[in-house]
């Protein structure tokens, strides 16, 4: 089926690069929007960073003083708001010391973007992608409506995700960071992992995570049982150091992994769903 929302099809999936190109084609598109006079939106970002004036420009990933700034926006007054974004939760109080360090000036506001409230000490005002897509909702026009959905889908992980979407966008990952922030709150850590690519196909794709313990000991995604690489997928659990509830043998592509325990859905067919997730993460003894 055609994709027609333009940032769903503009946003593409890149994995095992050094920087966060999904963070930066977000951070884009917010300079477009901001750009193109969307002006709750415009609102919402410089009341929160507790300016009153107009935008003049926005610039995505600038260098500023020898310091990448994810979005700068520069005001009618000459004024500045450095804005932070994150999509996944983390923790940018030592990145936020360093900047504030570099630009102690009353003309520059300081403005972070991320999953949730952080409760990290720090002098940054701060925006969720809930409230933005809330704003955005309440927006006439289809670009509004569009970035809406996809602030919901591929940031928030709402919603159902195919296989073709899991391999190709960031649905899966934001689908398996939702799943784990409700199961064990937004103090858990989760990275998003994969492979490398081999000809543009992943032997695993999904979400390393640490539950109630102290590190990263578990993993959930889809995982190719095939080498070559086929286009059959399986959702799967895997515990580094215990135990788990119906396990089943690993995968034959995991074969570098020296972990304890895997179990599975079996072949992914039909779209993947936060419920899926939660089956799986129930398997955790």
């Amino acid at each position: 089926m055609t994709n027609t929302n333009i940032f769903e099809g503009l946003s593409s999936f890149q994995a095992g690069l050094g920087s966060d190109p999904f963070e930066n084609y977000c951070a884009s598109a917010l300079a477009y929007l901001l750009q193109i006079e969307q002006s709750q939106l415009t609102k919402l970002l410089t009341s929160a960073a507790g300016c009153s004036d107009t935008i003049k420009t926005t610039h995505s990933q600038s260098i500023v003083s020898d310091q990448l700034i994810d979005l700068l926006i520069e005001l009618d007054n000459n004024e500045r708001i450095l804005v932070k974004i994150n999509t996944q939760i983390g923790n940018m109080l030592e990145e936020e010391k360093l900047l504030q360090k570099n630009f102690v000036d009353k003309k520059t506001h300081w403005l972070r973007i991320g999953i949730g409230t952080d409760k990290t000490p720090s002098k940054w005002p701060s925006l969720t992608w809930e409230q933005i897509a809330k704003t955005l909702k309440n927006t006439p026009g289809k670009l509004a409506t569009e970035f809406a959905s996809f602030v919901e889908t591929d940031i928030l992980g709402y919603g159902s995700v195919t296989l073709q979407q899991a391999r190709r966008t960031n649905k899966l990952y934001a689908l398996g960071g939702a799943s784990i922030r409700t199961r064990y709150g937004m103090k858990t850590q989760y990275l998003n992992s994969a492979s490398q690519a081999i000809n543009g196909e992943y032997r695993y794709l999904g979400t390393t995570f640490s539950g109630n313990t102290a590190d990263l000991q578990f993993w959930i995604g889809i995982v190719n049982q095939t080498l070559p690489l086929s286009s059959q997928y399986q959702l799967m659990l895997a515990s580094k150091k215990t135990d788990v509830i119906s396990p089943i043998k690993k995968p034959r592509v995991t074969d570098n992994w020296s972990w304890k325990s895997w179990t599975g859905l079996g072949e992914v067919k039909d779209p993947i769903e936060t419920k899926h997730y939660e089956e799986l993460l129930n398997r955790l003894s």
